[in-house]
């Protein structure tokens, strides 16, 4: 401030009205360089809370894609099960007429073997649905969180308008 205006505590000499209006001046001087400084400041937590919002959104999307792809190899893997199931059955049903008691056997254990595969799908499916129900609920959850981030970049920026008001005040 003394080299912007060319005075100094001691160039005011003895009146009092430019000594007041020097440390007046040099008030307003440290209180914006206050200003600056947490504005700075506001702006790095801004950034790392950016930073932050689009780490966790990029890990859930990580994490959906990582679960929907295990829910389709899953049910794909019950349905190739279910069809090998049911081919052979087809081949046992097709095979000779002396074989027909055997057959009969045969079938019997593979509508078993059916039935399981089919409750193993559902419960598979069930699985599937629970997982899409974690996914929903972790979304959310990010979107809680990004909805959060979004609050407080916006407290930051009313605090950053709010001083930068101030400052404007103080300037006048």
């Amino acid at each position: 401030l003394e080299e912007m205006h060319g005075t100094s505590a001691a160039g005011v000499g003895g009146d009092p009205e430019a000594y007041l209006t020097w440390q007046s001046s040099r008030a307003l001087v440290v209180g914006n360089e206050a200003l600056e400084s947490i504005m700075c400041r506001l702006r790095l937590e801004v950034s790392e809370l950016r930073d932050a919002s689009e780490s966790a959104k990029v890990d859930a999307d990580r994490q959906a894609y990582d679960l929907k792809v295990q829910a389709g190899m899953e049910i794909e893997w019950a349905s190739e099960r279910v069809l090998r199931e049911e081919a052979e059955i087809a081949a046992y049903e097709h095979g000779r007429g002396e074989l027909q008691t055997r057959l009969r056997r045969d079938d019997l254990y593979l509508r078993r073997e059916i039935k399981e595969a089919e409750e193993t799908s559902c419960q598979e499916a069930v699985e599937a649905r629970l997982w899409e129900q974690e996914l929903r609920r972790q979304c959310q959850h990010v979107a809680l969180e990004r909805c959060e981030f979004k609050r407080r970049l916006e407290e930051t920026r009313l605090l950053a308008a709010d001083e930068a008001c101030v400052r404007s005040r103080v300037r006048r």
